[in-house]
């Protein structure tokens, strides 16, 4: 009896010990924080930036917080300008039937051939922007707005 107690003792402290060391092993290959979590904390997002902006900043200002703007126009009234810039939110990929095609299928069971529609795929790539314009007036930043642009391309 004390022989049976001290096998299924010693079982379940050998199975204990190997889940133990199974854990530290995967625990020893993961890196303390991931790349992509570094590379956002040491730079600034442009979720940051945007988000920075104040009523009243200068021109120099708005550049050094966000670059060089994708687009600038001009406005009617002298001295007013809108600047535009993009910045990405999301991106999917994925596979969309576009067509059907005929191809020759040979029954298993009666040996006829037949042809059947086949869906052919295209990859699907969805784009999400968020496009961010400014009212500068004078060389100061007056107001801004945001809107969402989406695309769909197909390849």
């Amino acid at each position: 009896m004390q022989v049976s107690y001290f096998i299924m003792r010693s079982k379940i402290v050998i199975l204990g010990l190997a889940l133990a060391g199974l854990i530290l092993a995967g625990c020893a290959n993961m890196p303390s924080t991931p790349a992509a979590e570094q590379d956002r904390k040491a730079q600034p997002s442009q979720q940051d930036s945007w988000q920075s902006l104040a009523q009243g900043m200068t021109a120099d200002q708005v550049r050094a917080a966000l670059g060089q703007p994708i687009n600038v126009r001009p406005m009617q009234t002298p001295g007013g300008e809108i600047w535009v810039y993009r910045r990405m939110t999301a991106r999917e990929v994925g596979l969309v039937p576009l067509k059907t095609e005929e191809i020759p299928y040979v029954d298993p069971f009666t040996g006829e051939q037949r042809m059947i529609q086949e869906p052919v795929y295209s990859q699907e790539v969805h784009t999400v922007e968020e496009e961010l314009q400014l009212l500068l007036y004078e060389g100061k930043l007056m107001s801004w707005k945001s809107r969402f642009l989406s695309a769909r391309t197909y390849q």
